[in-house]
């Protein structure tokens, strides 16, 4: 059985659950057989010998399992997270109960487990296992006391473990939020509005796992088109980089307007940009087309009739044939032929497999069969 990290039963970080709960066990270990041997050492009437190897006895164990834990945190799989930590509640009832124990640093023995569940887990376990801790000291006390100081202390406790368990599970919710934001910034290009080269990165490797999954038999194709302004470097040196940064954002809408609703747009860097689609190979072919002629019969808006044209460089491939990585490499050896070959062209790579090393930076020899230059109509797909 292997660990479901988007179970809501596992561990937010399971390495780092392993270190707290080792902590804690270490910790809840040297109080419990701390506080057994001076009581013993003092005199207390129900503290011995005995009862001192009793309380490392009935934690060891736990020791040992948090351990493990901490050693093999990504082999533990989510019911066993679940049951260390609604474990130890119990471990700390049956410990006071046996030991007598009604005193305010043996009920803070509950502190523990829920802050261990509130800092390591989701708002469900958190709030499962506080209930749990709140409940064993119920046990604990209304077994030990009358029922008045009983009702007393457990007011004083439950308060204490919701408002610690609260706190906790408040910064995580905040932690998380910050974390997605970030993940969606570092996925987006600020100027364009595009994705990223990592979320393109991401798409595409879901998109070649899905249809991995849902297409073996391989009808199905992933394209990259990868395309570079023409002439970019004139245009940034002759009217300044606001209207280059105004280029690349009217060069994005333009793309974003004649690609397929489940293709992806990204900015590679500079004035690199790239399309992840899915389809065919017809459908990669016309795409790249598409683009093409749209850039093309446009003009840049904010210098005059200041004429816009592409060079693009594809390829495409079946899931099971090649990588994200193979993929952009053929697509981006198409793209260096279209620009060597006088630009304002699209390119076809060759048939794309992922075995192959990539070719010497500005060679013409390599691994890639020679391309095809794409005169206006799709080209045979690979």
């Amino acid at each position: 059985m292997t660990r479901d990290p988007q179970s809501p039963w596992a561990p937010r970080d399971p390495a780092g659950a392993g270190r707290v709960l080792l902590l804690a066990a270490v910790l809840g270990l040297t109080a419990t057989v701390g506080w057994e041997v001076v009581a013993w050492l003092t005199g207390r009437p129900d503290s011995t010998a005995v009862s001192a190897a009793t309380a490392l006895l009935s934690t060891a164990p736990l020791g040992v399992c948090a351990w493990v834990a901490a050693r093999r945190a990504d082999r533990v799989p989510a019911p066993v997270w679940l049951a260390l930590a609604a474990l130890q509640p119990l471990a700390v009832a049956v410990m006071s109960i046996t030991a007598r124990d009604v005193s305010v640093s043996g009920q803070l023995g509950f502190a523990y487990p829920a802050v261990f569940a509130a800092s390591q887990f989701r708002r469900r376990v958190a709030a499962l296992v506080t209930a749990e801790c709140v409940v064993a000291d119920a046990a604990v006390v209304l077994t030990l006391q009358p029922v008045g100081p009983a009702l007393q202390d457990l007011l004083v406790v439950t308060c204490g473990l919701v408002t610690v368990a609260g706190v906790l599970v408040l910064s995580n919710a905040r932690q998380d939020g910050l974390v997605a934001r970030l993940d969606a910034l570092a996925s987006l290009d600020p100027l364009t509005g595009l994705a990223s080269r990592r979320g393109l990165e991401d798409a595409a490797a879901r998109t070649l796992a899905t249809l991995r999954a849902d297409d073996p038999a391989g009808r199905l194709v992933v394209g990259l088109l990868v395309l570079d302004l023409d002439h970019f470097k004139t245009l940034n040196d002759t009217f300044g980089h606001p209207v280059g940064d105004a280029a690349l954002v009217h060069l994005a809408d333009v793309v974003r307007g004649v690609v397929g609703p489940s293709d992806v747009v990204a900015r590679l860097g500079g004035d690199e940009l790239a399309v992840l689609v899915r389809g065919t190979p017809g459908t990669v072919d016309a795409r790249a087309v598409a683009v093409h002629a749209a850039v093309t019969a446009t003009e840049l808006p904010h210098v005059g009739r200041w004429p816009l044209s592409v060079s693009v460089g594809y390829a495409c491939a079946a899931p099971h044939r090649a990588s994200f990585g193979s993929l952009y490499r053929a697509a981006d050896e198409a793209l260096y032929r279209a620009k060597r070959q006088g630009r304002d062209q699209v390119v076809a790579a060759g048939p794309v497999l992922d075995d192959e090393p990539p070719p010497a930076p500005g060679s013409d020899q390599g691994p890639f069969p020679p391309a095809t230059k794409v005169p206006g109509v799709p080209s045979p797909g690979p």
